[in-house]
């Protein structure tokens, strides 16, 4: 079995992304011991911070939330979200997904979703990445509004198709979506923290030291993007 940990990153009116870590069930201990291992790095340093701290991509580069200890000291935070991103790019049997909906490209409603676009796009690769592997695999979501909007759609994909110019009937996603609090999982800890790298990838910083530190971290998630893949509309 697969397993598939989902986020959502989004510029409201612009774009909004779904992306998706997947790997073997059976790899999850290991890579939530070595994100375990980052946070007890970090409190080893620096006493102040919480030792349950959640690896958040946004609190890490701000200085919120867990990481306010660490709010005056940038150089700090840079080493932390460096730490946990190249831990999570060690791993060669993770693969990163991403599905993308263009907002500014498209003329609609306010009433339709972009997430359910998003998502569509993101269990589309996914689907097609556990048939390769001869597997089902089973999405693990961070928790959002509407959740049982998503899962009525991964219903009405499963009996109509997914529509579009590859539509699939998803016959490789197990079960259901199942949504859970980050606080209970390094792993959607893990999937936040490369969405947020996506984000910083789109639009990039003003600042150039941040622009420059984004830009190595998503070069350091190379291989990671690689054995993974894309969709976005419009192109």
């Amino acid at each position: 079995m697969l397993l598939a940990y989902i986020d959502e990153t989004y510029k409201r009116g612009e774009e909004h992304w779904v992306s998706a870590l997947a790997c073997p069930a059976d790899s999850i201990p290991e890579i939530t011991a070595a994100l375990d291992e980052v946070v007890e790095r970090a409190v080893d340093r620096f006493p102040e911070l919480d030792e349950d701290a959640e690896l958040h991509g946004y609190e890490v580069d701000a200085g919120s939330g867990h990481w306010e200890p660490l709010k005056g000291k940038a150089r700090a935070r840079v080493s932390v979200y460096r730490d946990a991103v190249e831990t999570i790019a060690s791993f060669e049997d993770l693969a990163w997904f991403r599905g993308g909906l263009i907002e500014r490209k498209v003329d609609w409603h306010a009433s339709n979703d972009p997430h359910e676009w998003s998502l569509k796009f993101t269990l589309e690769k996914l689907n097609v990445h556990a048939k390769n592997q001869d597997q089902h695999i089973l999405c693990i979501c961070d928790e959002v509004q509407n959740r049982d909007v998503y899962r009525e759609k991964l219903q009405d994909y499963r009996r109509n198709g997914t529509g579009g110019y590859t539509p699939s009937r998803l016959p490789r996603i197990a079960d259901t979506l199942h949504f859970a609090p980050s606080c209970h999982s390094r792993m959607v800890q893990a999937v936040d923290m490369v969405t947020y790298v996506l984000n910083r990838h789109r639009h990039p910083a003003e600042h150039e030291k941040t622009r420059a530190f984004y830009a190595e971290l998503w070069d350091m998630l190379e291989d990671l993007r690689a054995r993974g893949s894309v969709r976005y509309w419009p192109l």
